[in-house]
């Protein structure tokens, strides 16, 4: 926010509120994230309008846990076959679903982290879920 006010002699002088730029920072940030899910199967964003009820409620989750509680929450999804879809296809991760102050605290803490002591998990015909490296699948489909 650009803040401008008359001084003595009429001159205008500009003031930047540095508070909203930094806000501005992280949320792009944040976006930056979430977009490199991309090829876990998350949708991207493309942006976060100034005053929406998502704006509002990632602001919020940047003053209680920080920029760098947040993003990593969303590397989180990059370990969890249930937050990519793989495991349920009744769930699908949005960043909405994220943002909301129940959930993220749960991705946060690792309700959803994989544990490596269970089985594979199995679909309705009893077949084992298949496991892919998406990097590696990702540089073969680009011929890397």
């Amino acid at each position: 926010m650009t803040t401008i006010e008359e001084g003595k002699k009429g001159r205008k002088k500009e003031y930047i509120d540095t508070n909203v730029s930094i806000k501005q920072h992280s949320i792009q940030s944040i976006i930056d994230a979430w977009n490199q899910l991309e090829p876990y199967g998350i949708k991207m964003i493309y942006r976060i309008n100034p005053g929406s009820k998502r704006c509002t409620s990632l602001i919020a989750l940047l003053e209680q846990f920080g920029e760098e509680k947040v993003i990593q929450a969303v590397d989180k999804v990059k370990q969890s076959d249930f937050l990519q879809g793989k495991t349920d296809a009744r769930f699908s991760l949005n960043f909405d679903w994220f943002i909301n102050p129940n959930n993220f605290v749960k991705v946060l803490e690792g309700k959803y982290d994989e544990r490596h002591d269970k089985k594979l998990t199995k679909n309705n015909n009893n077949f084992e879920r298949r496991q892919y490296d998406m990097d590696d699948l990702e540089s073969k489909l680009l011929g890397r």
